[in-house]
């Protein structure tokens, strides 16, 4: 393979590698969790990475790209902060799925029982709270019905009361 066929493979790769990139900095900047469901990209992001990456970022230091590409993902640092983010994405909260028991929108309360153990928990949010419906698009809080199955992303903390209750971040409908 001559020079300029390698080039153009690592100029294509490293474009490539920049679209993963900024795709998963869309998610964490906007709906972190669904980057768990989605380990196509952050398999892509891996193997691609850890394969190349210094043979590419040799190619950067000798001056062989051109100037005017993209080239963020060939630095340590963003790497690095990319890396750790999405190691650290169950550090935001708890997980949990269940089903909506009741609904006091005037509070702004909703009243969970898990999928998993049956256990109830009722839920504060604010009306910022992230909300995403089935395809992971932003849903306003009206949205939210008696009876639907989400997923919940809640604060560590819970109040020692019967039902406990806590603060909720995130809300993704099943």
């Amino acid at each position: 393979m001559n020079k300029s066929n390698s080039l153009d493979k690592t100029m294509e790769r490293i474009k490539e590698m920049e679209l993963y990139m900024d795709e998963i900095i869309h998610l964490l900047e906007t709906n972190p969790f669904s980057i768990e469901a989605n380990l196509d990209i952050q398999n892509k992001i891996y193997s691609k990475v850890l394969k190349y990456i210094s043979k590419d970022y040799e190619a950067d230091e000798r001056g062989d790209l051109p100037f005017d590409l993209k080239r963020g993902v060939l630095a340590q640092d963003t790497l690095y902060n990319l890396f750790d983010s999405l190691n650290h994405i169950e550090d935001i909260g708890i997980v949990m799925e269940g089903t909506i028991l009741e609904m006091d929108m005037d509070n702004l309360m909703i009243t969970i029982q898990s999928n998993e153990d049956d256990s109830i928990i009722i839920f504060h949010m604010c009306e910022e709270v992230l909300i995403y419906d089935q395809n992971k698009e932003r849903a306003a809080i009206n949205v939210l019905k008696t009876g639907m199955q989400i997923q919940i992303c809640h604060a560590e903390f819970m109040t020692m009361s019967i039902p406990p209750q806590t603060t909720v971040y995130q809300i993704v409908l099943l």
